[in-house]
Parts: C-alpha cells; structure tokens; sequence
C-alpha cells in the first residue's frame, strides 16, 4: 500500500522519476502533472547514518505540520516519522521525533 502511495505521488515505481512539461502561462497544467510538484528536503545530518527527507506542497513554512517525513538507513530501509506517510508532521520539527514506523 505504502508503495503504491509512493509511486501514484512521485509518478513510478521507483519514485524520484518526475518530468518536467513545458506549458504557456494561458494553459493549465493537467492534473495528473500538478501532483508531482512538492518541495523536497533532504537532511543528513540530524541522526547519524540516516537520511531524512520531507516532502509538503510549495511554500509551505518549516514549522507547519504539514510534512510527511521519512528516515531512511544504508540498506535502503525506510520508515515513516510518527508512523505515518501522511503530511502530518513539522520539518523544523524532525530532530525531535522518537517514533518511526
């Protein structure tokens, strides 16, 4: 289920696989293509042997608690901040998270 969130989210099984369309400002964007725009932050510093990264929609600020958050290790395992992929959670907030599921 998580995966399959993940690849509707970033546009393929892999995730990350994300195309840009050149549009006119008089033309919309589709909307399957609107979803694939998110802010992407990646910290590797917090926690040592881990990378967080956080996704939330443009212009949101560090501290709203609209973030979904994840840690991920060396071997590639993957768990979500506060057990949950939703965007739930602060960015400014992640050094202070104890629970990953």
């Amino acid at each position: 289920m998580l995966l399959e969130f993940l690849a509707n989210l970033f546009g393929g099984s892999g995730g990350g696989n994300l195309q840009a369309t050149a549009v006119s400002q008089s033309q919309p964007l589709p909307v399957a293509e609107q979803r694939n725009f998110l802010t992407k932050l990646i910290d590797t510093t917090t926690f040592t042997g881990y990378t967080l990264t956080g996704w939330a929609a443009p212009g949101t600020a560090q501290t709203s608690a609209t973030w979904a958050i994840s840690r991920t290790d060396s071997t590639g395992n993957v768990l979500w901040a506060n057990g949950t992929a939703g965007f739930v959670n602060a960015w400014s907030g992640r050094g202070s998270i104890s629970a990953w599921a």
